[in-house]
């Protein structure tokens, strides 16, 4: 670990020497803490980040931008439904599909302070999300005659409480060697001058990196390599907060294999031009996701020759992955953009009181 001097040498080179400002007020323990904080920035990265913050914000109203291309099962034919129905049973059936639920948050908003994954939201048994997910994949498991694996992405503050939930648990009947555990990455806020924040006088200000980490998530564990030695092609990857997902969707596999996809994303038609859902477009020549904030109310509410909202058609998280394409992350070379939130959060000023400022900014993958 890092001791003070080397810290210190390291901060002023990076211009972020406030960091140690209180420092001679910490006690041993405290110290410690922010060491550690500080060891987990990676400033050649950080660098990076500080670039964003003077990039102008996008101009979506001048970008080249146009709807995606969405595929309606709807509107495929019967025998075209069928052939890519059987394709997608058949990775289910052969063992190469695997299931990938991101499990981070806490459940705060509901007004409790625990894994959301452990929230019991079953109406009558009062089952936990986890336990809803689960059974979905031993359901499958058992339809198929194949052993599917499920990995389950935590954060900092859940990481010990949701294995713990899972052993206590027996593991919901998927067996310890199928399920696997791996934790989240944190990015660090940013002010507007590029500097570092404290969220307490020996804590620097993390925010989790994203849905974008959570495939570094999977490769900081070897996970890829794991399971592409037992035959496994495709994670189907959805959030733990919806009970409702098709996780073994065979259609949906179908499609992603048929259109040699290396990541797919389904979406649902929104339900108005104000519905705070990210969008599917095609930016500058690049398939993207535009979020709700960032899409001008020209384009949100503009209306195509059918009379329907033209950027109309909202990511919903639920998509499938191909193993081949989360590794090409382990290179270096090959890394997702941050997306700029810019969100007040509360930081320890210069005189060691906690302040909520008005713009204070965080980067998200």
């Amino acid at each position: 670990m890092l001791n003070y001097h080397q810290a210190d040498i390291l901060l002023a080179e990076n211009s972020q020497s406030h960091i140690l400002r209180f420092w001679k007020e910490l006690t041993p323990s405290e110290q410690k803490l922010l060491l550690c904080d500080i060891e987990k920035i990676n400033f050649n990265s950080l660098k990076g980040l500080q670039k964003l913050i003077d990039e102008p914000v996008q101009d979506y109203n001048s970008a080249d931008i146009r709807p995606d291309n969405i595929i309606d099962p709807e509107k495929l034919t019967d025998s075209e439904k069928n052939r890519l129905y059987q394709k997608g049973e058949d990775a289910l059936k052969n063992g190469k599909t695997a299931f990938f639920v991101v499990a981070g948050g806490q459940g705060s908003r509901l007004g409790y302070e625990r894994a959301k994954g452990t929230y019991e939201i079953s109406p009558i048994r009062r089952k936990s999300l986890f336990y809803i997910h689960c059974r979905k994949v031993l359901a499958a498991s058992r339809y198929y005659g194949v052993k599917m694996p499920l990995v389950v992405m935590t954060s900092e503050v859940n990481h010990q409480e949701t294995i713990d939930y899972f052993k206590s648990n027996d593991y919901f009947n998927l067996q310890a060697e199928n399920v696997f555990f791996t934790m989240q990455g944190v990015l660090p806020a940013l002010d507007f001058s590029g500097r570092l924040m404290l969220a307490e006088k020996h804590r620097i200000f993390f925010s989790p990196d994203g849905h974008g980490g959570a495939l570094q998530a999977l490769n900081r564990n070897n996970i890829p390599e794991i399971f592409q030695k037992r035959g496994i092609e495709v994670l189907s990857y959805f959030q733990v907060d919806n009970p409702l997902v098709h996780i073994a969707d065979p259609l949906y596999i179908g499609l992603h294999l048929e259109k040699k996809s290396e990541m797919s994303c389904k979406v649902l038609k929104k339900r108005n031009s104000s519905e705070k859902i990210g969008v599917a477009a095609v930016v500058n020549g690049k398939k993207s996701i535009v979020e709700y904030s960032d899409l001008p109310r020209s384009l949100a509410e503009a209306l195509g020759s059918d009379g329907e909202l033209l950027y109309g058609y909202g990511s919903i998280a639920i998509h499938m992955i191909n193993l081949a394409f989360i590794e090409k992350f382990k290179s270096g070379d090959f890394i997702l953009p941050c997306h700029i939130a810019r969100k007040a959060v509360p930081f320890i000023d210069e005189t060691g009181k906690l302040t909520q400022p008005p713009g204070k900014m965080i980067l998200h993958r």
